[in-house]
């Protein structure tokens, strides 16, 4: 099964807003691919925010292809049976597939819900993962190098769970590994007693806070 990491940096955010680059790189269980990452006319201007990321101006894309047919080109290959990216609601604005996804941030709050933070670089850092070319996975906020790095994180992510379960995650609202709120603001929910568990429980919170309250007093009672 071929699982193809994909990431793209924009001309920003908003609405109307679109991609100027798309990188990508396949992993089939074994061995990831060296990145590849191609350059695109968004047909709008680059927001100077946008620009402080991943530091590409109008005139580097002089020449390049329209951002809609090339980018379609990378989702339609064949032999892929899946995409990943690091936070997807982010990729697929803009990229369209019938195909399922992996979002290794989602997937990683679940399995590493003890990481101080859950951003690509910062899990990147902490798993240290063996076979991770340090030139391949520079510059950080470039389609290429990020997609690279995605791919080490799915395959860790692999090798502690099942594809099943990392795209049942994916489709889930992403699990708050902490409190967000209150006197135990930026406490992980694994050290809360079970009166504050349960008190979440019973109040108007959204559905991710009740889940990861709800997860954390079941990882109790198994401890138990």
């Amino acid at each position: 099964m071929i699982i193809r990491c994909v990431d793209l940096e924009t001309t920003g955010e908003a609405d109307g807003d679109a991609p100027i680059e798309v990188g990508w790189c396949d992993f089939d269980g074994l061995a990831i691919s060296p990145p590849e990452a191609m350059l695109l006319d968004p047909g709008v201007p680059i927001a100077p925010e946008a620009s402080a990321v991943h530091h590409l101006l109008a005139e580097d894309l002089t020449g390049a292809p329209q951002w809609r047919p090339a980018l379609a080109a990378v989702m339609a290959a064949d032999d892929v049976d899946a995409f990943c990216a690091h936070q997807i609601e982010f990729e697929r604005r803009w990229c369209e597939t019938d195909k399922s996804w992996v979002c290794t941030y989602r997937c990683a709050l679940r399995a590493w819900p003890d990481f101080p933070k859950h951003s690509l670089q910062a899990i990147r850092y902490r798993l240290d993962p063996v076979g991770l070319d340090r030139g391949r996975a520079a510059p950080a906020h470039r389609a290429g190098p990020d997609a690279y790095a995605a791919a080490f994180v799915l395959r860790e992510l692999l090798l502690l769970h099942p594809l099943e379960t990392l795209l049942a995650w994916s489709a889930e609202d992403p699990l708050p590994p902490r409190v967000t709120f209150g006197r135990h603001r930026g406490e992980l929910w694994s050290a809360q007693d079970r009166g504050f568990l349960l008190w979440v429980l019973r109040k108007d919170f959204d559905a991710g806070v009740k889940r990861a309250a709800r997860e954390a007093l079941e990882r109790k009672k198994e401890e138990t």
